[in-house]
């Protein structure tokens, strides 16, 4: 990843405590701001459910996941823009 590449560079000063430190406080962030996704995910057999699953697909590009918002799942059309 560029990104960590980029990082790395930058944190070349920090000492290696501190570097282990930015890591495990950047997983924590990553893992809270996921928690809610995950959750739903999990329980993707509820019919509620199977719309987030879809729309995520749809976001980040998974899979076979439509074109457009709305191309697969009727539920899409008009919510999203």
């Amino acid at each position: 990843m560029a990104e960590l590449a980029r990082a790395s560079a930058q944190l070349r000063s920090f000492s290696e405590p501190d570097r282990q430190e930015v890591a495990t406080l950047t997983a924590e962030i990553v893992e809270r701001f996921l928690e809610r996704p995950t959750a739903l995910l999990e329980d993707a057999s509820q019919p509620d459910h199977a719309f987030y699953a879809s729309v995520l697909a749809h976001l980040f590009a998974l899979g076979d996941g439509p074109e457009r918002p709305g191309e697969r799942d009727p539920e899409l059309r008009g919510g999203i823009s």
